[in-house]
């Protein structure tokens, strides 16, 4: 039943990516990444970067909680281990959704900007990041 799996191509996963780090908004809003990334993988059974740490949590944490500058901010867009810029439409629009969820990004306004951004990007592919 879920969201065909190609209709989201590469030149609009880069195009909606590039959008998010150009305007210089934090994909994580404000939880930490390991907190926003938990609420659609568990990073505990995925595998880690760096061979310091048993998993992905450990690595992500080191590396952009405490070592922030390590990994560029727009890290997560093209990491394997994350499918977002391969991996099933579903996935993609469940990551653009958590963004737009008023855990993450309690003003309406900002959400308001990145969800026309996104349904702009992703009509291309006659799908839409959430109804308007």
């Amino acid at each position: 039943m879920g969201v065909p799996t190609k209709l989201i191509t590469p030149v609009t996963r880069r195009g909606i990516f590039d959008t998010i780090t150009l305007s210089k908004v934090l994909w994580e809003g404000r939880l930490e990444e390991p907190e926003f990334l938990a609420r659609i993988y568990d990073l505990d059974s995925m595998p880690s970067t760096d061979s310091r740490y048993k998993s992905a949590v450990g690595d992500i944490r080191q590396h952009r909680v405490n070592n922030p500058e390590d990994w560029p901010d727009d890290w997560v867009f093209t990491d394997s281990r994350f499918g977002l810029q391969h991996g099933d439409d579903e996935l993609v629009l469940q990551f653009l959704a958590e963004i737009l969820h008023p855990l993450v990004r309690p003003d309406e306004e900002e959400v308001g900007r990145l969800l026309n951004a996104f349904n702009e990007a992703l009509a291309k592919g006659r799908l839409r990041a959430l109804p308007s």
